[in-house]
């Protein structure tokens, strides 16, 4: 395995795992629905220190969760009100579909599907309000960094 690879599939590990908690919990709706945004970012290590205007809310969770990195730039943002076992599916700038299910909540928590194409699966358990990054797409000389915020 060549070490791109080999960084690619750490960035895809870590970052999944690293849920980074946002804003204040707030209650899930009565219907069981879940509200997602979904934000699209390119992360590089080149191109200067910069972080886009428009990710001024992230700044500190993306500088912290990709170390490393100093060229933040904003793609796109989406949302989209997920009934309780539906699905969504966004188109990333790549072209992949990022297919978000929203699978039940739980107390205090969501449970939430994620789908990147047929490269990645997950589900993830998240507090409403907060907001998790998924990385690891190559793209444009850095990699696609997703950050959803579920409510």
């Amino acid at each position: 395995m060549d070490s791109t690879a080999s960084i690619r599939q750490a960035l895809i590990l870590v970052a999944t795992v690293a849920l980074c908690w946002l804003a204040v919990p707030t209650q899930a709706h009565a219907d069981d629905s879940v509200n997602v945004d979904v934000r699209v970012i390119r992360v590089a290590t080149s191109g200067g220190a910069h972080v886009d205007t428009a990710l001024e809310d992230l700044k500190p969770k993306l500088l912290k969760a990709f170390d490393g990195y100093e060229n933040f730039q904003s793609l796109s943002q989406q949302d989209a009100r997920i009934p309780s076992g539906q699905s969504h599916d966004f188109t990333l700038p790549d072209g992949t579909i990022l297919r978000v299910t929203a699978k039940d909540t739980t107390g205090e928590t969501l449970r939430i599907g994620i789908g990147v194409g047929n490269k990645f699966k997950t589900n993830v358990r998240v507090s409403p309000g907060n907001t998790f990054f998924q990385a690891g797409l190559p793209y444009k000389g850095g990699i696609l960094v997703i950050a959803i915020t579920a409510r």
